[in-house]
């Protein structure tokens, strides 16, 4: 017996309106008989939609909305592609997995790792100034993630920066 093969298509969720009167835009995953939708961070008003579905789509704004859109769907089925025995589970975990990656990575990881880059490239004087960053970042706080990286983060920063006599520009 053959595997069947897991579709994807963009699903408009006219029941969800928001306070805008805009309605989330999902990625919705068809197998056998069971689907699943994900967010994909884009909300239209109905009229948005239709345009956007329509043969002569004219505007720019739309059209960039419809390429990321298209982009998100073409990613989910290169991932569906590469999966033998298709799972949602499996598709989740390959589908999400650069941005749990992301923001469970710590800054001084990522510091090291572009650090040596530059290095590599021969830029070392770039590659001093990063180090000087990161060593100023992780004497305000060890062990920062990137999702630890906000505004009051930053503004914290910025205050024991201020603090220990280093100047405003």
């Amino acid at each position: 017996m053959e595997n069947t093969k897991a579709t994807v298509s963009l699903f408009f969720e006219l029941g969800r309106e928001k306070n805008d009167n805009t309605y989330p835009v999902k990625l919705t995953v068809y197998f056998e008989g069971d689907k699943r939708r994900y967010r994909t961070g884009c909300d239209l008003t109905d009229l948005q939609w239709r345009k956007m579905n329509s043969c002569n789509l004219r505007d720019d704004d739309l059209k960039t909305i419809k390429r990321k859109l298209n982009a998100r769907k073409e990613k989910a089925e290169n991932i569906i592609d590469k999966i033998s025995l298709f799972s949602f589970e499996e598709f989740e975990g390959l589908f999400f997995h650069e941005k749990k990656i992301r923001q469970s990575v710590d800054l001084k990881s990522l510091f090291e790792d572009y650090i040596e880059k530059l290095k590599g490239a021969g830029r070392i004087g770039t590659a001093t100034l990063y180090q000087c960053a990161s060593h100023s970042i992780l004497d305000f706080k060890q062990n920062v993630k990137i999702k630890d990286i906000t505004l009051k983060f930053l503004e914290e920063y910025e205050l024991y920066l201020l603090g220990n006599g280093h100047r405003s520009r």
